[in-house]
C-alpha cells in the first residue's frame, strides 16, 4: 500500500502507521511512502493514537 505525503505534517502520521519513505526528490515537496497490507491491518490503532503528539 503507498501513500503520497503532500505536506511535512502529515509525514509524522504515516510514520506512525508504520509506512516507510520509498523515493523523495529533494526538489519537491512531495514523496512517496509504503506500507504492506498485512502489516497495516495488524496495527493496534489506539497503541498508535498515543504515539502522536497532540
Amino acid at each position: 500500500m503507498h501513500t503520497l505525503i503532500i505536506h511535512p505534517s502529515y509525514e509524522d502520521l504515516a510514520q506512525a502507521l508504520g509506512f516507510q519513505k520509498a523515493c523523495a526528490d529533494p526538489k519537491l515537496p512531495i514523496r512517496w511512502m509504503y506500507q504492506s497490507v498485512d502489516r497495516f491491518l495488524e496495527l493496534n490503532m489506539e497503541e498508535v493514537a498515543g504515539q502522536l503528539s497532540p
